[in-house]
């Protein structure tokens, strides 16, 4: 079984709205063109994807991960990883749009390496708690 870290459970329910599991769930069910699963030996270490928006302008791809305390001591993988995975989440959509805990300076760093940018401070969730969206574009429209 894979253990989720307490801050990850209860920013997910700030966030959405919704427990854990319900929220994994509807992500990995609508996730474009599927989810990931990061898996070692039995167990597994994380799930992502990237979920789509509709915009009505261009394809907004918003993506998402949950990591066991397990994956967060293998940073130098997980890194690697993300780098050669942004292609394949990033294919199917114009822009990656996601929304980082504005107080969480590791995510938003590790965001700017991917080379997304801040965009916007942004209320979120049923705590109203501070975010940031940031962005990245996949290929060239006119957002």
């Amino acid at each position: 079984a894979c253990r989720i870290p307490e801050e990850t459970r209860l920013s997910v329910i700030a966030t959405t709205g919704t427990d854990l599991v319900t929220s994994l769930e509807e992500s990995r069910m609508t996730s474009i063109p599927t989810a990931w699963s990061l898996v070692q030996g039995d167990g597994v270490l994380g799930m992502f994807g990237a979920i789509q928006i509709p915009t009505g302008t261009y394809r907004a791809g918003y993506p998402w991960i949950v990591l066991a305390p397990e994956a967060r001591r293998q940073v130098r993988d997980l890194v690697i990883l993300a780098r050669a995975f942004r292609p394949v989440v990033a294919y199917p959509f114009d822009v990656l749009a996601s929304f980082i805990d504005a107080s969480d300076t590791r995510a938003r760093r590790f965001a700017r390496w991917l080379g997304f940018v801040e965009v916007r401070h942004v209320e979120m969730g049923i705590l109203r708690s501070d975010h940031i969206e940031v962005a990245f574009q996949c290929r060239s429209t006119s957002l």
